[in-house]
């Protein structure tokens, strides 16, 4: 079964063409477009023009990329093939005030897109996690930070999600919030970890004191190690499974957090695009390790993309 999945988050839109089989995903293609849907949206409340025109572009261009895959397709198998596409929207669109607006001009281009809650936006992303892991056969928690928001999901292969929770904090909140100054000011960092530790500290303290692995996924985890490795173009067999300690994290921000955007966005293993919202992101996730009494954890590249393509496969 051959379907196709499009993400659109807070900072990134996505798209995944995969080939499913015994609840694994095989890529056939991916696409990644920094839209930034997110951005001026904390103190505007609506997605702007050029945001919009930013997503409109990137869709076009995954438009572009199905019918290409359609086509390889129906060439092999002569006869005509259409790749069956889920498009979901997370924590951006479900706080603009111009949503509605926003997406039925997408459905007018002919992408219908479901605006999905933070806990289902939770149950995705572990579902994609953990298809990417055979080892895993006692308790997983997941940290996936993003950009408006941050799901920490806990549970297991055999069980599944027994715990989850959606924060409507991510590295463009933390981001427009806080650190206003280029390059941020030591002083805005400590206000980014007081904002995290004061909302998120309750609920961490109910996660359960048994043990667990520690995993997370989506474009501040994957960065941390195309950056501390130097992965000039990304490649996911050098970023899944790989380890990442806490002192290395937080190395990562004191860099970062020194340099100018300009400076950041010439960093390699940084996309250009993230540069502006990577220390915030890289502060949520040092916030959350810390939180959970962690010395690592492993990075995945497998996550919500996958969690939908597995989720429509087993309704189909």
């Amino acid at each position: 079964m051959i379907q196709a999945a499009i993400d659109i988050g807070t900072v990134t839109t996505r798209l995944l063409i995969g080939e499913l089989a015994e609840d694994k995903v095989k890529t056939l293609a991916y696409g990644n477009v920094v839209t930034d849907l997110g951005e001026g949206l904390a103190s505007s409340s609506v997605i702007s023009d050029a945001a919009l025109r930013r997503l409109m572009k990137a869709l076009e261009k995954f438009k572009g990329i199905i019918a290409e895959v359609e086509g390889d397709l129906a060439k092999r198998h002569d006869a005509p093939v259409v790749i069956p596409v889920t498009a979901i929207a997370t924590s951006a669109m479900r706080d603009a005030k111009n949503a509605q607006e926003v997406l039925a001009k997408v459905l007018a281009m002919g992408v219908e897109v479901e605006v999905i809650s933070g806990k289902r936006e939770a149950e995705l992303s572990f579902k994609g996690t953990l298809s990417g892991f055979d080892a895993f056969e006692g308790n997983v928690i997941s940290f996936d930070v993003g950009g408006g928001s941050t799901e920490i999901i806990l549970g297991s292969h055999r069980t599944g999600i027994f715990f989850s929770h959606s924060f409507d904090m991510g590295s463009r909140r933390a981001t427009e919030s806080f650190l206003t100054s280029d390059p941020p000011h030591a002083s805005q960092m400590q206000e980014v970890r007081n904002w995290l530790q004061k909302h998120m500290a309750p609920t961490l303290a109910q996660l359960p004191t048994s043990s667990f692995e520690v995993i997370a996924v989506a474009g501040t985890a994957t960065s941390a190690i195309t950056i501390r490795d130097k992965i000039a173009s990304y490649d996911r067999n050098l970023v899944h499974g790989k380890q990442l300690s806490a002192l290395e994290l937080n190395d990562l921000i004191s860099m970062l957090a020194a340099m100018s955007l300009e400076q950041r966005m010439q960093v390699t293993g940084l996309h250009p695009g993230r540069a502006p919202v990577i220390v915030g992101g890289l502060i949520i996730l040092d916030t959350l390790i810390r939180a959970v009494g962690k010395e690592t954890l492993m990075v995945s590249d497998t996550d919500i993309l996958q969690g939908i393509l597995l989720q429509k496969a087993a309704i189909c």
